[in-house]
């Protein structure tokens, strides 16, 4: 950040930019294709794109190279902007409940089995049961 001098010298120089109707940040940049667009629509053009990518090099020759890489930059955008579909509630997955305010969901972590708190109290009981059964004699 700047600071002093420095400060001061920039917003002069913005203000004086701002007051004449000049543009205040640096122009950005034409859009340019990375190596790996341009490598990867060359070998669309030679071995044919699959079906989800098809629509870029549709009645476009290998000479079309640029129109093929705006079609896909398009493309990744487009991606880039849908939102994923909402995924489920979390269930439990013994009984299949879903996850409420009242009804939370314990894991161990790692992708285990969640079991909500009713489940857990049952399955606690069934395991008392069962110690008792095998501890006798």
């Amino acid at each position: 950040m700047l600071q002093g001098d420095a400060k001061r010298e920039y917003m002069r120089d913005y203000m004086r930019k701002k007051r004449a109707g000049l543009p205040t940040k640096q122009p950005t940049k034409p859009w340019q294709p990375t190596k790996r667009m341009r490598d990867q629509v060359r070998y669309w053009f030679r071995t044919g794109a699959p079906a989800s990518h098809r629509q870029i090099i549709e009645k476009l020759k290998p000479k079309d190279e640029d129109e093929a890489l705006y079609r896909y930059k398009a493309h990744l955008d487009e991606r880039k902007n849908t939102t994923p579909p909402p995924s489920e509630p979390l269930r439990c997955s013994f009984c299949n409940q879903p996850a409420a305010k009242g009804r939370g969901l314990v894991s161990r972590g790692g992708g285990s089995p969640l079991i909500c708190a009713a489940c857990a109290k049952d399955a606690l009981a069934l395991l008392a049961k069962r110690r008792r059964r095998t501890s006798r004699p």
